[in-house]
């Protein structure tokens, strides 16, 4: 059964009453962390990287043996971090797997010390629970090599406290565990919410999972090429506008006010990244960039190839979707390192440039 608007105001209530009960914090302080300077990547030969950004020192902390690694993340309190490693795949000229990739969720203290290993679930996506506690995750079985995500097999969490992994339903292709009220969302088609009172699996009438950090609005991804992102009121379930927009494959009757193309392309808006155009972990702020591009190519016609590609510039804007305008302005690449969500780390002319919460919201 589907729950009302009604429902969904209890279910928020009590969320957000349990989250401050834990975490004993209201927005501001939520994004503090005891170790912010944690800030870790992936580098080329499986290494997991530290960067101490005050003085762009360097310190490899954990070399993987596997195939690839990716999708690392800092967890919220900063102590944290975690990513997948994948074996790789064998394919017969069917396109059937011979060997298929095994996707191992592998977390380390900041030290690089291997706290835990998960490494009998085929791991595609996860997402760290608001106090750092628990981690859920979708799982896939092997499919054809074609599709290698069209099998979801499971949605799990587990407590690196307890160590315990719980099933919490049999299938869904994305997860979300959410700030504002300390649930899990999950999608497959439909949106459903594990409810962090009762830990049953309710309906809901959202139509996708990527919530803003405070619940006020989410985004819809595409799930098929040439539908645009689309942002909704939570509130409401109203959608405010369609963010990328190709208007010969919309169905007719789909439009929504066009959300301004100057500021260039949601940042991080693939469905397989995080955080989904949302920047830091409070607040309801998007981020776009937008970049300056030099491009030769030899050719004529549709056959054109590039030659050379030069990024002149690349410039940046936090839009603000309550007031409907751009709130903050700055310039330089979004940089691969990562941490607590608590900031930008921009890379300026060799140089890291740390962009806070406080530097936009201004308290």
């Amino acid at each position: 059964m589907r729950i009302n608007k009604a429902t969904r105001s209890i279910v928020f209530a009590m969320g957000m009453f349990l989250f401050l009960l834990t975490v004993g914090a209201a927005i501001p302080q939520n994004i503090q962390s005891q170790n912010q300077n944690l800030v870790v990547t992936l580098v080329e030969g499986n290494w997991v990287v530290r960067l101490n950004i005050e003085t762009g020192e360097e310190e490899k902390l954990y070399h993987s043996d596997k195939w690839w690694t990716h999708s690392i993340s800092v967890s919220p309190n900063s102590r944290y971090i975690a990513f997948i490693e994948e074996t790789k795949p064998e394919c017969n000229r069917d396109g059937v797997y011979v060997v298929a990739p095994q996707r191992n969720l592998v977390i380390l203290d900041g030290s690089g010390k291997v706290v835990n290993r998960l490494d009998d679930k085929d791991v595609k996506k996860y997402v760290w629970s608001p106090d750092a506690e628990k981690i859920a995750f979708v799982s896939f079985k092997p499919c054809d090599c074609d599709y290698k995500y069209k099998c979801p097999s499971g949605a799990w969490v587990f407590d690196l406290n307890t160590l315990e992994l719980t099933n919490i339903r049999d299938r869904a292709t994305e997860i979300n565990w959410t700030v504002f009220d300390s649930a899990v969302y999950l999608y497959d088609g439909a949106v459903v919410i594990r409810n962090p009172v009762t830990q049953k699996i309710e309906a809901t009438e959202y139509k996708d999972i990527y919530f803003s950090p405070d619940g006020k609005y989410y985004l819809k991804l595409w799930k098929d090429e040439g539908r645009p992102i689309q942002l909704y009121e939570t509130s409401t379930n109203g959608r405010l506008f369609d963010i990328k927009v190709y208007q010969r494959l919309l169905p007719s009757g789909e439009t929504a006010e066009s959300f301004p193309k100057d500021i260039g392309d949601l940042w991080s808006s693939h469905d397989l990244r995080f955080p989904h155009g949302w920047v830091f972990n409070s607040g309801h702020f998007l981020l776009f960039t937008k970049s300056d591009v030099i491009t030769e190519t030899k050719g004529e016609g549709p056959v054109k190839v590039v030659k050379s590609r030069k990024v002149r510039s690349v410039k940046n804007f936090i839009y603000d979707p309550e007031q409907k305008e751009v709130v903050k302005e700055f310039e330089g690449a979004i940089s691969s390192w990562v941490g607590d969500g608590s900031r930008i780390i921009v890379e300026r002319d060799g140089k890291f440039v740390v962009l806070t919460y406080e530097d936009v919201y201004g308290e």
